[in-house]
């Protein structure tokens, strides 16, 4: 069984048409989303619209959570890993995105979940955005393994999904085999400067489930950069600049 995993495509379009293409060429029999659609980028509708037309388990991401209820977008999240400028940079958007959305839309991402188990015959794995504790927990190759243990209370699958960090990771915790799959559309990386950049590519991941055997595919799609700026710069969203500033 092949399982496709999207997180974190936040409106970009571009990005999740060149993933779903991947997706087709390489196959898959399941496919599930980890959150955070719309927001933070330039096409939040189209992107929903795509991400809907899978039919595929939805799970709640913090930014989808956030653009259902506009006082939390004034809110700042215990564990922010962004200074205050950037954190107002980035709810003026999600103020943007959301005005975008029509009320159907917002109550179809109302629908989200925290977290999906699948069984797949072979195994469980359990999906979520940032931890199945909460969609603003960030489960690192780095985090404390004290830290991961409370994040992951109370589930006992033996493989775990989540997105939130646009960082891909395969980590093993004790008997569980964590995972992330990155963002398709706004992945990051660390100079070795120690700044978060963007780059021009989607991420996503493939897990293989054979038996016993499990294999994890971490993908990287390339995108038409040109025609994304000129959409970008066309969509009316606020903060381009500040957005192509942080991309490679």
């Amino acid at each position: 069984m092949r399982i496709a995993i999207i997180s974190d495509m936040h409106g970009n379009v571009n990005a999740m048409k060149a993933t779903l293409a991947d997706m087709e060429a390489v196959g898959y029999d399941a496919i599930v989303c980890l959150g955070d659609v719309t927001a933070v980028g330039p096409q939040p509708q189209e992107t929903l619209n795509l991400v809907k037309d899978l039919e595929c388990p939805m799970i709640m991401g913090n930014h989808d959570q956030w653009l259902l209820n506009q006082d939390d977008l004034l809110l700042v999240p215990e564990n922010n890993r962004v200074d205050g400028y950037l954190f107002r940079v980035i709810r003026n958007i999600d103020s943007w995105c959301r005005a975008q959305l029509t009320e159907a839309e917002l109550d179809y991402i109302s629908t989200f979940k925290p977290w999906h188990l699948m069984d797949t015959g072979d195994t469980e794995i359990l999906f979520y955005h940032g931890s199945p504790r909460a969609n603003t927990d960030l489960v690192l190759a780095t985090t404390d393994t004290d830290m991961v243990e409370l994040m992951l209370s109370g589930h006992n699958a033996p493989v775990m999904v989540g997105g939130h960090s646009h960082l891909q990771m395969v980590r093993r915790h004790y008997e569980k085999l964590l995972i992330n799959v990155g963002s398709v559309g706004a992945p990051f990386y660390y100079t070795r400067k120690g700044e978060i950049r963007n780059p021009w590519w989607a991420e996503y991941g493939i897990i293989t489930i054979d038996g016993e055997h499990i294999s994890v595919d971490l993908r990287r799609v390339f995108y038409d950069v040109e025609d994304t700026v000129k959409r970008l710069r066309e969509s009316g969203m606020p903060h381009v600049d500040w957005y192509l500033d942080a991309r490679d």
